[in-house]
């Protein structure tokens, strides 16, 4: 007989609970479509070419430039509207005016005193800053297939440490459509 009072009890608390919880709630969901992304692949590799520590000329000079093409595939109509490219990676502290991103190589068999320069263009008149918010817009894409060029060379961050070895860096792009 107590079970069956309790059992009541119970059920009559549960019958309570769910009608308090079944008060409306209006969740709203924003967000938008956009025509003009492409596909890009998001990881890629560029081999620069081997140079000689003779070679260099003191600090922020360059060599081994290697032009860098990143392929944007099936591209929407509104591409022609755009897309503004921006830079991010890790400082070489050496270079106090931002253009050098650092080498990633550790150990003894690092490269040292050497960092990346990385350019807005294939002509290397520009580079990005490393972590470069203003970046550059290119709006001479088309629907479709379009290839962005880029260059990329070594820079003499500290010519008292330069050492030859292993050189690794990650240049990380966004690319905001417009």
């Amino acid at each position: 007989m107590a079970l069956m009072a309790s059992a009541t009890i119970m059920s009559a608390l549960m019958t309570g609970s769910a009608a308090a919880a079944s008060d409306p709630v209006a969740i709203t969901v924003t967000g938008s479509i956009v025509d003009n992304t492409c596909t890009v692949n998001r990881e890629q590799g560029v081999e620069l070419n081997t140079v000689s520590l003779r070679d260099f000329e003191g600090n922020n000079s360059t060599l081994g430039f290697k032009v860098v093409d990143v392929e944007l595939k099936d591209c929407g109509p509104g591409i022609t509207r755009g897309v503004k490219i921006t830079t991010t990676g890790i400082e070489d502290a050496a270079d106090p005016s931002r253009y050098a991103f650092k080498n990633a190589a550790t150990g003894g068999n690092a490269a040292k005193g050497v960092g990346l320069r990385f350019y807005k263009s294939a002509d290397g008149a520009q580079p990005f800053k490393v972590n470069d918010t203003d970046g550059v817009t290119n709006t001479s894409l088309t629907a479709g297939d379009n290839t962005l060029k880029f260059g990329a060379a070594y820079v003499v961050t500290n010519e008292d440490s330069l050492a030859a070895g292993s050189f690794s860096t990650t240049v990380n792009l966004t690319l905001a459509y417009q």
